[in-house]
């Protein structure tokens, strides 16, 4: 049950978090430089192997080729007390009213590991918000009319 006390989770690629307002700003990353302002939070990340399968042998490829397998091994992998630990502190924090933001460097939300935390987090109660673009879609913007 959601009261209007709580938080939510908002997720994004870090290109997208320019005008983020929130409580946190968690990088869900295992390595890159950190970002200030943001906290890194390396138990949400993929473990190296899996990074590392996906950089040297998936990241050229059509997702749909990879991202089934990605998927299952990382969700594998949440199941680790480290990754549970950081969810079920992410879930307390946002329960008692924040608003954390989880990014990472991926620009595809489709094929990402964000995703499927934001996803376990809504299947948990926790209201969740992807902000940015996806590749593939348009990404030209026309001017505003005002008048």
């Amino acid at each position: 049950m959601q009261t209007e006390n709580e938080g939510y989770v908002i997720t994004s690629d870090v290109s997208s978090l320019v005008n983020v307002n929130c409580d946190e700003i968690w990088l869900i990353t295992r390595a890159g430089k950190d970002i200030p302002g943001t906290i890194r939070v390396r138990a949400l990340a993929p473990e190296k192997t899996l990074f590392a399968q996906y950089y040297n042998e998936w990241r050229l490829k059509d997702p749909k080729e990879w991202w089934p397998l990605y998927r299952q091994e990382f969700l594998r992998e949440l199941a680790m007390p480290e990754k549970m630990y950081a969810l079920r502190k992410l879930w307390q924090l946002v329960k008692r009213g924040k608003i954390i933001a989880l990014a990472c460097f991926c620009k595809d939300s489709r094929y990402c590991h964000r995703t499927l935390v934001g996803n376990i987090l809504k299947e948990h109660g926790i209201r969740v918000y992807e902000i940015g673009k996806n590749e593939g879609t348009n990404h030209e913007y026309k001017q505003l009319n005002l008048f």
